[in-house]
């Protein structure tokens, strides 16, 4: 039976990664919805649209998440057009600070781009399928768990992409963290790797 993987994040966490290692192994789709839906659906650029997918094809759903300093410092993770591929309110999208100035964001009073609404609405979602939900920054510790989600053979590890050092870990002071205080103090408390089963 035919396989489809989705691979859904707010960017900046191992998405494409991970959607590009599982298109060997059948169809990968690389998602940005806020709001999951409670029942596989179809895909339109990078997102669960309303309509139902009635094939009878396997559904993996995954959900790959970092912290969001992590996020704000990914190449392809700022800018007006990810912010509206991720779910940003139009009204907020003037008051991010540019690329040039992302670290203005940190001295926000307001997450706008809510990153812990996103993890909430996956982590907290009941659906009727189930999701696998993984802490990128452990990802390689926990490759066995996805592949067993994924029902791939462990035989494939050797193949998974090399875990990289992330290039901007010194950029950020330390100090200017308070903003994401609670979503990372959530993601610490939560397992690396755990599934939430379809209700």
């Amino acid at each position: 039976m035919d396989k489809k993987f989705y691979v859904c994040s707010f960017g900046g966490s191992g998405s494409y990664l991970i959607q590009g290692f599982l298109k060997d192994f059948g169809s990968s789709y690389h998602i940005h919805t806020r709001n999951p839906p409670a029942k596989i659906t179809k895909i339109k650029k990078e997102q669960f649209t309303t309509q139902e997918e009635l094939d009878d094809a396997n559904h993996f759903v995954i959900f790959i998440y970092s912290r969001p300093d992590h996020s704000l410092f990914s190449r392809a993770s700022y800018g007006n057009f990810h912010w509206q591929n991720i779910g940003v309110e139009q009204e907020k999208l003037k008051l991010i600070p540019s690329r040039q100035e992302r670290l203005k964001y940190f001295d926000m009073e307001k997450d706008l781009v809510d990153f812990d609404e996103f993890w909430s609405n996956y982590v907290f979602h009941k659906s009727e399928f189930p999701v696998l939900c993984l802490n990128f920054h452990h990802l390689w510790e926990n490759l066995k768990s996805l592949f067993d989600f994924c029902e791939i053979p462990l035989e494939h590890l050797e193949s998974f992409p090399k875990k990289r050092e992330f290039s901007h870990k010194n950029n950020l002071p330390k100090d200017k963290n308070n903003l994401f205080e609670t979503l990372n103090l959530k993601i610490e408390l939560f397992p690396n790797s755990f599934i939430i089963p379809a209700k």
